[in-house]
């Protein structure tokens, strides 16, 4: 993301909804709900500093197309073993993608 713009857009999906209402009906009227959100981000930072990491909540029961891409590894072959056809192909193109991004940044490094 780029915050250097004074416009960001983000996708808000069913399981965020709800999250989000929450936070503005307690945001002060005199704020904006960015900068509302900005102050719980930088609370929730300044608490958590050191202690927790995204996979941390890894386990919550969230449907999601794909697992956290650090997730345990179980996670994934679990998700990988269950897919339907479309969706193997689907994660096998990214799949595809992703190595060849890591392959040029090989070649960089090497």
């Amino acid at each position: 993301m780029q915050f250097n713009r004074n416009t960001v857009t983000l996708s808000v999906g069913q399981f965020a909804s709800p999250i989000f209402e929450s936070l503005n009906r307690m945001k002060p009227e005199h704020m904006s709900f960015s900068l509302f959100l900005a102050v719980v981000a930088d609370d929730y930072v300044k608490k958590n500093r050191t202690s927790a990491r995204i996979t941390d909540f890894d386990h919550i029961d969230v449907t999601a197309d794909l697992p956290l891409f650090y997730a345990n590894i179980l996670k994934w072959e679990k998700h990988v073993n269950s897919l339907k056809p479309d969706g193997f192909k689907k994660l096998q193109k990214r799949f595809s993608q992703l190595g060849n991004i890591i392959n040029k940044e090989t070649e960089k490094r090497l």
